[in-house]
C-alpha cells in the first residue's frame, strides 16, 4: 500500500520544519542544563558583582552601574576594577581582574570590544560564573566585529563561563533590588514590582522605554534582561529560567530574530504547561525591518507568516506594538483566572458601549443575554425606563452614582453567562467609584478590564486605579478588545496543551479508526501512518491531503485528483525510517514522475523483501 499526498508545503509544514523534526518538544534536563541554570541565577540574582571598566564619574557608563546599585540598595558586595583608581564611589577599586577575590557571581564588562575576549579569559580564571558585556562593535558591526564575537565565544567556552550580550544593557532585578545596568530609566526615583519579567534583544526597549512607560501607568516588573547579540546565552535560556522563577508570573520578550528556534519553542511550551503566559513582540516583519535588525543585533529575523504560525502553535501571545509589552502583560498578571469569549460591557456612556460592542463582535467575541436572576437584581437597582441588556447602558443621569454603578457591575460579574467584563469610564469624578472598586470585597474570579476614554478631568481617579495594580486598564477600545481575545486564546491554548499531553488514546479510539489492536492501550510499536494521521485530524492538528493506492494506475489517478506537485511514499507499519530505505519521492510534477516513482518503490519493496499491504 503506497500513500500519495500533496507535495506543496502548507504554512504549518514550513513551521514544523523549523523544529528539528521531533515532537513533542522536550526541555533540556542534562547536567549542562543544570550548570546553565546556575549561571543564569548568578546573572540575575548575584551576591557579588565586579564592574570591569569602572569609572569614578557616576554619569559615565562605567560609573552608572555602581551608582544605580547603591541607589536601589543592593545588599551584596561591589568590586570596581580599573587601574586608574584606588577607590570608586567609596569602594576599593582593584587594579586588574587577577586581583579580584574568588567569589564573584557576576562581572559587568564595560570595555572596548577588542579588549573583551582576553578579559573574559581572565575572569574565568577567577571563577566568575556569569558575565554581562555592555560594549558594541561585535557581530552587528560587520566582518571585524563578527571575528571578535567568535573570539569572545571561544574565550567563554574555554573559561567555562556564561555570557549575556555583548551589546546589552545588563540586568535589572527589581524583586531583589539589583540594578546591574547602565539604563537611564534607572534615574527613576523608585522601581515598582509586579511579577512580570521582560527579556529584550534591544536594551533601550526592554530596560528603558517599556520600564519607564510601564511604571508611568502603574505597571511594575520583576526581572528585566537585555540579551543584546546573544553570542552565548539567548532568549530561550532566559525564558526557560523564568518558567521556574517564583518571582515571575508573566514572561514577555522583544526579539529581532533567533538562531535556535527549537530551544525557544521548548521554553515557551514549558511556560504554557506551567500556566505562565508568554507575550512576544517580533521586529523585522518586513524586508526593510529585517535589514534594520541585522545592523542592530546581527540576528536574522524570521518571516511574518512563519512567526504568526509559531506563536499560535505554542501559545505565545503576540504583541503588536511597544505598549503591549506592559499593557498585555499587566492583563495576564492581574487576571489569572477565568476569561473567555462571553463578554459583558458596563458603560457609563451608551455611545462607547455601542462602539465597543461592534468591535468585540467583529473580533469573534460574543454578548450573551444576562441571566434571569441578574436581570431581576438589576431591575431593583435601575429605574424602570433603563433597559436591561448586554451591554448594560446605565443612563447618564445615574452614571455619577458610584454605589449604583458598583452594584450593577457586581451583578453582571456574578452572572453565570458572563466570562469577561469591561467597565467603561469616561469624563466624571470617579474617585468615589474607585474607592468602592478597591475595597476588600471579593470580586468573582472573572477578569474585569477597565477602558478609560476620558481625559484630564478624570485623571486623579484613573491614576489611583493604576497604582493599585488591581485591574488591567486600557486607553484605547481596540487594545481592550484585543486583550479580551488574547486572554480567551490563552485559556484555550492551555486547555489544548493539557489535553494533548494528558489524554490517553485507547484501543476504542483506534477501533473507531479501523485499526486492528487487541491491547488495552496503544502498543509500544509504531502506529500505521494512516491511523496516526487520522488521529491528528481528530485532535485538530492540520495534516496534508492524501490517498492510499495499490497500483501504478491508482497512483496516477490519485495524484491528478489531489493536484501537482505531490509526494509518494511507502506505507508499511514495519518501516519507520522510509527515507533511508528509499521509500519516499518528493516534488512529483507529472503523471510520468508518479509512474516512475511507483516503479522505484516497488523495486525498494522487492530488494527489502517487503510485502505491499492490501
Amino acid at each position: 500500500m503506497i500513500g500519495v499526498r500533496k507535495g506543496t508545503l502548507t504554512e504549518e509544514r514550513k513551521i514544523a520544519g523549523k523544529l528539528d523534526d521531533s515532537f513533542p518538544i522536550q526541555s533540556d534536563t542534562s547536567p549542562t542544563s543544570t550548570a546553565r541554570m546556575q549561571a543564569l541565577h548568578a546573572l540575575i540574582s548575584p551576591r557579588t558583582i565586579a564592574i570591569v571598566g569602572a569609572s569614578s564619574d557616576p554619569h559615565k557608563w562605567g560609573g552608572r552601574p555602581i551608582r544605580y546599585l547603591q541607589k536601589f540598595g543592593y545588599q551584596g558586595k561591589i568590586y570596581p576594577v580599573n587601574p586608574k583608581y584606588d577607590t570608586v564611589s567609596g569602594l576599593r577599586c582593584y587594579k586588574s581582574v587577577p586581583e579580584l577575590p574568588y567569589e564573584v557571581d557576576l562581572a559587568l564588562v564595560i570595555l572596548p570590544a577588542n579588549m573583551v575576549p582576553d578579559t573574559v579569559r581572565e575572569l574565568g580564571t577567577r571563577g566568575v560564573k556569569g558575565i554581562a558585556i555592555f560594549g558594541s562593535g561585535f557581530a552587528e558591526a560587520g566582518a571585524t566585529g563578527e571575528a571578535l564575537q567568535h573570539d569572545l565565544i571561544q574565550a567563554a567556552t574555554e573559561s567555562n563561563v556564561r555570557v549575556c550580550g555583548p551589546n546589552c544593557l545588563g540586568i535589572i532585578n527589581i524583586h531583589d533590588g539589583i540594578a546591574a545596568s547602565t539604563s537611564s530609566a534607572l534615574e527613576l526615583s523608585e522601581l515598582i514590582y509586579e511579577p512580570i519579567s521582560i527579556i529584550s534583544q534591544s536594551g533601550a526597549i526592554g530596560l528603558a522605554s517599556v520600564l519607564n512607560r510601564g511604571q508611568d501607568h502603574g505597571v511594575g516588573f520583576s526581572r528585566l534582561i537585555s540579551t543584546g547579540n546573544e553570542a552565548d546565552l539567548e532568549l530561550a535560556d532566559f525564558i526557560d529560567y523564568l518558567v521556574d522563577d517564583p518571582a515571575t508570573y508573566v514572561i514577555s520578550f522583544y526579539a529581532e530574530g533567533f538562531s535556535r528556534g527549537r530551544r525557544l519553542l521548548s521554553a515557551c511550551d514549558r511556560a504554557l504547561a506551567a500556566g505562565k503566559p508568554v507575550v512576544g513582540l517580533m521586529a523585522g516583519q518586513t524586508d526593510e525591518g529585517r535589514k534594520s535588525t541585522m545592523s542592530h543585533t546581527g540576528l536574522l529575523a524570521e518571516d511574518e507568516h512563519v512567526m504568526n504560525g509559531l506563536f499560535h502553535q505554542f501559545g505565545i501571545v503576540a504583541a503588536k506594538e511597544l505598549d503591549d509589552l506592559y499593557e498585555k502583560t499587566a492583563l495576564f498578571s492581574r487576571c489569572r483566572k477565568g476569561g473567555g469569549r462571553q463578554v459583558a460591557v458596563v458603560p457609563t456612556t451608551g455611545g462607547v458601549g455601542s462602539i465597543l460592542t461592534d468591535m468585540c463582535i467583529t473580533a469573534g467575541l460574543e454578548f450573551p443575554a444576562l441571566d434571569e436572576q441578574t436581570c431581576a437584581s438589576l431591575s431593583k437597582l435601575l429605574p424602570s425606563f433603563n433597559p436591561i441588556n448586554n451591554p448594560l447602558d446605565i443612563s447618564g443621569q445615574f452614571a455619577g452614582n458610584a454605589q449604583l454603578v458598583y452594584s450593577c457591575l457586581l451583578a453582571v460579574l456574578r452572572d453565570p453567562n458572563i466570562e469577561t467584563c469591561v467597565l467603561v469610564l469616561t469624563i466624571m469624578n470617579y474617585e468615589p467609584l474607585v474607592e468602592l472598586l478597591l475595597q476588600e470585597e471579593c470580586f468573582p474570579e472573572k477578569p474585569l478590564l477597565i477602558l478609560f476614554t476620558g481625559g484630564s478631568l478624570s485623571m486623579p481617579a484613573i491614576k489611583t486605579l493604576e497604582k493599585s495594580q488591581r485591574f488591567p486598564i486600557f486607553w484605547r477600545a481596540d487594545k481592550c478588545v484585543e486583550a479580551i481575545t488574547d486572554l480567551a486564546n490563552f485559556r484555550e491554548w492551555g486547555s489544548r496543551r493539557l489535553g494533548r499531553h494528558d489524554e490517553q488514546i485507547t484501543s476504542k479510539a483506534l477501533d473507531d479508526l479501523g485499526a486492528d489492536t487487541s491491547d488495552k492501550m496503544v502498543p509500544l510499536r509504531p502506529l500505521p501512518e494512516m491511523y496516526s494521521r487520522e488521529l491528528l485530524r481528530r485532535y485538530g492538528i492540520p495534516v496534508p491531503n492524501e490517498q492510499v493506492v495499490r497500483s501504478r494506475e491508482d497512483a496516477m489517478t490519485a495524484a491528478s485528483n489531489i493536484g501537482y506537485p505531490v509526494a509518494i511514499k511507502l506505507n508499511n507499519a514495519d518501516v519507520t525510517h522510509k527515507t533511508e530505505l528509499g521509500g519516499v519521492s518528493l516534488n512529483l510534477r507529472s503523471a510520468d514522475d508518479v509512474s516512475k516513482a511507483f516503479d522505484r518503490l516497488e523495486q525498494v519493496c522487492t530488494t527489502a523483501n517487503l510485502q505491499l499491504e492490501v
